[in-house]
Protein backbone atom coordinates (compact mmCIF):
# COMPACT_ATOMS: atom_id res chain seq x y z
CA UNK A 1 0.00 0.00 0.00
CA UNK A 2 0.97 3.72 -0.42
CA UNK A 3 2.23 5.82 3.09
CA UNK A 4 -1.37 8.28 2.31
CA UNK A 5 -4.22 6.51 4.42
CA UNK A 6 -6.37 4.02 2.54
CA UNK A 7 -10.35 5.64 2.07
CA UNK A 8 -12.99 3.96 3.69
CA UNK A 9 -16.51 4.71 3.61
CA UNK A 10 -18.51 3.68 6.56
CA UNK A 11 -22.34 3.10 5.49
CA UNK A 12 -23.86 3.36 8.95
CA UNK A 13 -27.25 4.08 10.77
CA UNK A 14 -27.07 7.71 12.28
CA UNK A 15 -24.22 7.64 15.79
CA UNK A 16 -26.46 6.84 18.69
CA UNK A 17 -24.69 4.39 19.63
CA UNK A 18 -21.24 3.97 21.51
CA UNK A 19 -19.62 2.35 18.70
CA UNK A 20 -18.65 4.63 16.37
CA UNK A 21 -16.71 2.55 13.54
CA UNK A 22 -15.85 5.81 11.74
CA UNK A 23 -14.12 7.09 14.80
CA UNK A 24 -12.90 3.33 15.78
CA UNK A 25 -11.35 3.08 11.83
CA UNK A 26 -9.74 7.15 12.49
CA UNK A 27 -7.93 5.72 14.97
CA UNK A 28 -6.38 2.93 13.51
CA UNK A 29 -5.01 5.21 10.81
CA UNK A 30 -7.87 5.27 7.72
CA UNK A 31 -9.30 8.49 6.25
CA UNK A 32 -13.08 7.88 6.81
CA UNK A 33 -16.03 9.04 5.69
CA UNK A 34 -19.82 8.73 6.84
CA UNK A 35 -22.85 7.80 4.74
CA UNK A 36 -26.18 7.30 6.40
CA UNK A 37 -28.32 6.87 3.65
CA UNK A 38 -27.62 4.15 0.39
CA UNK A 39 -27.92 7.35 -2.05
CA UNK A 40 -25.43 9.22 -0.33
CA UNK A 41 -22.94 6.39 -0.09
CA UNK A 42 -23.43 6.01 -3.65
CA UNK A 43 -22.65 9.31 -4.33
CA UNK A 44 -19.62 9.13 -2.56
CA UNK A 45 -18.17 6.69 -4.53
CA UNK A 46 -18.10 8.26 -7.27
CA UNK A 47 -16.82 11.85 -5.78
CA UNK A 48 -14.65 9.91 -3.26
CA UNK A 49 -13.22 6.58 -4.22
CA UNK A 50 -12.75 4.68 -1.49
CA UNK A 51 -10.70 1.69 -1.49
CA UNK A 52 -12.75 -0.15 1.33
CA UNK A 53 -16.62 -0.03 2.16
CA UNK A 54 -17.98 -0.68 5.96
CA UNK A 55 -21.13 -1.68 5.41
CA UNK A 56 -23.44 -2.02 8.89
CA UNK A 57 -25.97 -4.54 8.33
CA UNK A 58 -27.06 -4.74 12.14
CA UNK A 59 -30.68 -4.41 13.07
CA UNK A 60 -32.79 -1.97 12.27
CA UNK A 61 -30.13 -0.49 9.74
CA UNK A 62 -32.60 -0.71 6.85
CA UNK A 63 -29.41 0.85 4.60
CA UNK A 64 -27.24 -1.45 4.96
CA UNK A 65 -29.34 -3.63 3.37
CA UNK A 66 -30.67 -0.62 0.97
CA UNK A 67 -26.96 0.09 0.34
CA UNK A 68 -25.99 -3.62 -0.52
CA UNK A 69 -29.12 -3.94 -3.29
CA UNK A 70 -28.52 -0.22 -4.91
CA UNK A 71 -24.53 -1.89 -4.93
CA UNK A 72 -25.21 -4.46 -6.90
CA UNK A 73 -27.75 -3.11 -9.67
CA UNK A 74 -25.36 -0.20 -10.11
CA UNK A 75 -22.43 -0.01 -13.00
CA UNK A 76 -19.70 1.02 -10.61
CA UNK A 77 -16.47 -0.20 -9.81
CA UNK A 78 -17.35 -3.63 -8.28
CA UNK A 79 -13.53 -4.10 -7.49
CA UNK A 80 -14.08 -2.26 -4.52
CA UNK A 81 -13.90 -4.50 -1.88
CA UNK A 82 -16.74 -4.68 0.99
CA UNK A 83 -16.58 -5.50 5.01
CA UNK A 84 -20.38 -6.07 6.48
CA UNK A 85 -20.70 -5.98 10.05
CA UNK A 86 -23.33 -7.36 12.04
CA UNK A 87 -25.01 -10.81 13.18
CA UNK A 88 -24.18 -13.34 10.37
CA UNK A 89 -27.73 -15.02 9.88
CA UNK A 90 -28.98 -10.69 8.68
CA UNK A 91 -25.81 -10.52 6.82
CA UNK A 92 -25.99 -13.77 4.77
CA UNK A 93 -29.88 -12.99 4.11
CA UNK A 94 -29.73 -9.54 3.04
CA UNK A 95 -26.56 -9.25 1.16
CA UNK A 96 -26.96 -9.25 -2.80
CA UNK A 97 -23.21 -8.74 -2.74
CA UNK A 98 -20.14 -11.06 -1.93
CA UNK A 99 -18.37 -9.20 0.57
CA UNK A 100 -14.42 -9.51 1.11
CA UNK A 101 -15.24 -9.95 4.54
CA UNK A 102 -17.47 -10.61 7.44
CA UNK A 103 -17.41 -9.05 11.24
CA UNK A 104 -19.61 -10.23 13.44
CA UNK A 105 -21.29 -8.36 16.49
CA UNK A 106 -20.51 -7.89 18.81
CA UNK A 107 -16.97 -6.71 17.43
CA UNK A 108 -14.12 -4.76 18.73
CA UNK A 109 -12.11 -1.99 17.09
CA UNK A 110 -9.00 -4.74 16.55
CA UNK A 111 -11.40 -7.03 14.35
CA UNK A 112 -12.78 -4.46 12.32
CA UNK A 113 -9.34 -2.66 11.84
CA UNK A 114 -7.96 -6.15 10.66
CA UNK A 115 -10.97 -7.16 8.30
CA UNK A 116 -10.38 -3.34 6.86
CA UNK A 117 -7.03 -3.94 6.54
CA UNK A 118 -7.35 -6.96 4.65
CA UNK A 119 -9.24 -5.78 2.11
CA UNK A 120 -7.12 -2.49 2.03
CA UNK A 121 -4.24 -4.74 1.22
CA UNK A 122 -6.30 -6.49 -1.10
CA UNK A 123 -7.32 -3.60 -2.76
CA UNK A 124 -3.56 -2.55 -3.03
CA UNK A 125 -2.28 -5.24 -4.72
CA UNK A 126 -5.28 -5.63 -7.37
CA UNK A 127 -4.42 -2.01 -8.24
CA UNK A 128 -0.91 -2.79 -8.70
CA UNK A 129 -1.55 -6.02 -10.85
Amino acid sequence: MSSESPRVLVVERPIDTNDHISAMLTTAGYSTRTAQTSQLALDMLDDWQPQVLVVDMRVPNVEGHRFCTSLAEQPHDSNVPVVLLGELSNMMKAAPIVPFGLVSTPFDGTQLAAAVHRAAVHQADAATA
